[in-house]
């Protein structure tokens, strides 16, 4: 129909990582290979089928991806023609909200004067903000973008807000893709895989970063590396860079 109206379409897909990260975290792990060798299947080919026949007819004009880890891109993978724009420090501003973009909101949902903004802002900054997804570590500090809100728990916040009134917490667990994940899930898969020390969880917990390097390139297969638990676990969201380019989690709700 698109083509017969000489159209094209923009297709976008969210939280592409979902299935698999709901099966890693859902607790089970009997047969888990498995299962994720299925998914990665039906994604890398039925899904992709369908896509490419839309570029080939000139239908499709643009695919816009979110939740793309490194491991969707292993081994033959029609993703690894992607262009990865989290990682490109000039479209930082496109991976979340800004504060001014928040602030607006705040305006606009709640109807709120300046100073009452100033006020449910502070809040928000410790319970929304703190994500860098691009690596600044070549830039200029005085350039270096400020961390972005997590468009999720901002609306979250704005609709307790909107019901309840002021509010400094967060009870729900909304920092991960999924509401279905839950935090004890988690921990078990950094029990399980990471190989964490007790010390790190520690100085995570104390607002403190972790000198760490991500990896990018990694499958499935390779959950039992320690980098590669971490790398998981920043692609998700639980941890974020910090300026300097190391691991901390970004805000309390996470925490």
């Amino acid at each position: 129909m698109v083509k017969s109206r000489n159209y094209t379409v923009f297709i976008g897909v969210d939280d592409y990582d979902a299935p698999i990260y709901n099966t890693i975290f859902s607790g089970a792990t009997v047969g888990l290979n498995d299962t994720i060798n299925q998914i990665e299947l039906q994604f890398k080919w039925n899904f992709f089928e369908q896509l490419k026949r839309g570029c080939d007819e000139s239908v499709t004009n643009k695919c816009f991806l979110t939740g793309v880890t490194p491991a969707y891109r292993s081994g033959a993978s029609p993703l690894l023609d992607a262009h990865i724009i989290s990682e490109d420090s000039n479209l930082h501003d496109i991976c979340g909200f800004t504060e001014s973009e928040v602030k607006t909101i705040i305006k606009r949902c709640l109807r709120k004067d300046e100073l009452e903004v100033d006020t449910i802002l502070f809040e928000m900054r410790r319970l929304c903000n703190g994500y860098h997804f691009a690596d600044f570590n070549n830039n200029i500090w005085d350039s270096i973008p400020h961390p972005l809100y997590n468009p999720a728990l901002v609306f979250h916040y704005i609709r307790k807000f909107s019901i309840n009134g002021f509010i400094s917490t967060l009870q729900e667990s909304t920092s991960i893709h999924s509401p279905h994940i839950f935090q004890w899930h988690i921990f078990q898969f950094i029990a399980n895989f990471g190989g964490f020390s007790l010390e790190d969880l520690s100085r995570l917990m104390m607002n403190e970063p972790l000198e760490s390097k991500l990896d990018t390139n990694f499958s499935f297969a390779d959950l039992g590396k320690k980098n590669v638990a971490w790398s998981i676990l920043f692609y998700l969201g639980v941890l974020a860079r910090d300026q300097a380019g190391n691991l901390r989690i970004p805000n309390d709700v996470v925490k």
